[in-house]
């Protein structure tokens, strides 16, 4: 996911057309019309990041055109409604969703996210308004080094494409820790060094995976409200309805 051109030109994970705040990028498509293929330029929204496309696609589906789906547990069923509502112009569109949930046994995740919706166990939470400073680019149960609140000024450097790097000092010593990009705004080289300052915008992260890496993910702002699971491993997990799937983030997220 997110490896194609689409994605990585535009932060486009889902091929969703038009523009995003005026943004876009033109790109040839083919497109099944009058019984044949044929290819044509079209325009697809261009994102400022990959949690943007995913929140965006969210959205999208919440749209009157496709509330035939909401609370809809069977795939197939999904599938063809999705291909009947214009969702592609792919005659094959349905058969070959099914095809590959079948082939890769993806059904299996609605079994775990219909099991967590009818849990009389959930908890009452809070988003914490914290942006994690890790000890290495993985998200965890473990506690950051430090949670910085939305507004903190800091400075960072350039560590990868996903990644900043800064230091803190614990306990009178200073130790160095990794933030997330989408987590640091309003970037300014600071002049004669090889740093940014920037500000912390503070928010926590929920993964498809209990491994919290790759799969589609989506954010919520600090002070949010909402519901989760005891999961494994300091993990929080709760089923979201309209995503019909079960998410997951780390304990230190929640309050």
């Amino acid at each position: 996911m997110g490896k194609s051109e689409l994605a990585t030109r535009a932060h486009n994970l889902f091929g969703v057309k038009g523009d995003y705040n005026g943004q876009y990028v033109v790109m040839p498509t083919l497109e099944y019309q009058n019984g044949k293929w044929i290819t044509v330029q079209a325009k697809f929204r261009k994102y400022p990041n990959k949690n943007v496309s995913i929140e965006d696609h969210g959205a999208f589906l919440q749209k009157s055109r496709y509330k035939n789906i909401v609370n809809v547990k069977d795939y197939q069923l999904v599938a063809n409604r999705l291909k009947q509502d214009g969702y592609a112009t792919d005659p094959q569109y349905a058969n070959k969703l099914i095809s590959l949930i079948k082939q890769y046994q993806l059904d299996a995740w609605d079994k775990e996210a219909f099991n967590a919706e009818q849990s009389s166990t959930s908890i009452k939470a809070s988003v914490v308004d914290g942006a994690p400073l890790l000890h290495s680019t993985n998200f965890n149960d473990k506690t950051p080094l430090r949670m910085w609140r939305t507004g903190t000024k800091i400075q960072v450097r350039k560590y990868s494409s996903y990644w900043y790097k800064t230091s803190v000092q614990v306990n009178g010593k200073w130790m160095s820790g990794y933030i997330y990009h989408s987590m640091v705004v309003g970037l300014k080289p600071v002049k004669g060094t090889d740093k940014f300052s920037g500000t912390v915008k503070a928010f926590s992260i929920w993964w498809d995976s209990p491994r919290l890496n790759g799969g589609n993910l989506f954010t919520y702002n600090p002070k949010t409200s909402l519901r989760h699971y005891p999961s494994k491993n300091g993990l929080k997990s709760a089923y979201y309805p309209n995503r019909k799937k079960v998410f997951y983030t780390p304990d230190y997220w929640l309050k």
